[in-house]
């Protein structure tokens, strides 16, 4: 939690705008404890977790600056977490709550770029939100 505590969490508080003390007890009790890293990615690195199952690692900032996306083009099976939000973000209902988080706007339109292989997706994985293809 630490590592990404002054990028996502401290971000605006040079305004004033902060957490409360109480919410962040919270945050950091949800982080839990740090594990290690065995490999660091970036993008454009492969990633093969069995003999017949390679994913492509693309690098899509935007959302946040290290996001990352995992490509799998055989199956065409795009695992992007929550990096390409599109228009707004939504609550469980479906319902437009507000515009997505975008910490970089260039580097999150050439991420659409760098993803545009999910418009032929057959099957993708997102963390948050409903299921959202083509």
């Amino acid at each position: 939690m630490a590592a990404i505590w002054p990028e996502r969490y401290n971000r605006y508080n040079a305004y004033g705008v902060t957490y409360s003390a109480e919410l962040i007890r919270v945050l950091e009790e949800w982080g839990g404890s740090c594990l290690p890293v065995d490999i660091g990615l970036a993008g454009g690195e492969d990633v093969r977790l069995g003999p017949d199952l390679l994913l492509q690692v693309l690098h899509v900032p935007g959302h946040t600056p290290g996001h990352l996306m995992l490509w799998e083009p055989h199956e065409r099976v795009a695992i992007i977490g929550d990096a390409l939000n599109g228009a707004t973000q939504i609550d469980r209902d479906g319902a437009w709550t507000a515009p997505p988080p975008y910490t970089d706007r260039e580097g999150y339109l050439a991420s659409l770029e760098r993803a545009r292989v999910v418009r032929q997706v057959s099957r993708d994985g997102v963390a948050a939100w409903e299921r959202v293809a083509g």
